[in-house]
């Protein structure tokens, strides 16, 4: 398959090429030119549907990274795998967002801190957050911990547990 300009631009050189030398063939023997001009349509058309196989097995391959198909249901939540990928992107996305918002309102390094989210995806079209765990990582930022929870549950209208951990040290405020 062609996978890239630059072997286009080869197979078109070498079908070019190949073109030239049979319809010389062709030319010179009538009996030939049939058959030449048979092949030349074949190995044209090939060389136009070779990038629609590429997307076609592009396709496949995505469907197959995604767990196997749009339609097919977890069995614990009744979600597609499509939906099931949407809301786990959707709450990565939030977490980076909210630690982000906390380490700008703070001053903690954006690398310190993590968050985990609790969801109620009984209903797809509304996902609720029904809680959010904040991780910090270093004492130092003990005392300006209860902040950053207070920004997390303004944020997310949610409670919010924090865990300061340095090392392996944990405690719990």
């Amino acid at each position: 398959m062609i996978q890239t300009l630059k072997e286009a631009v080869y197979a078109l050189i070498v079908l070019s090429l190949c073109t030239a030398i049979l319809s010389g063939f062709g030319g010179t023997r009538a009996k030939l030119a049939p058959y030449v001009k048979y092949l030349l349509s074949l190995i044209l058309l090939l060389m136009l549907l070779s990038p629609l196989l590429d997307v076609i097995s592009a396709v496949g391959a995505l469907t197959e990274k995604m767990g196997g198909g749009i339609t097919e249901k977890n069995a614990v939540q009744g979600m597609t795998i499509y939906e099931e990928n949407t809301v786990a992107y959707a709450a990565a996305q939030t977490e980076d967002s909210v630690c982000t918002l906390i380490a700008a309102k703070t001053g903690i390094p954006r690398t310190s801190l993590s968050l985990a989210l609790t969801l109620d995806t009984a209903d797809v079209e509304a996902v609720v957050i029904t809680s959010a765990a904040l991780t910090v990582t270093g004492t130092e930022y003990r005392i300006i911990a209860d902040k950053a929870v207070a920004i997390t549950e303004e944020t997310l209208l949610c409670p919010c547990t924090v865990t300061v951990v340095s090392g392996e040290e944990v405690s719990s405020q």
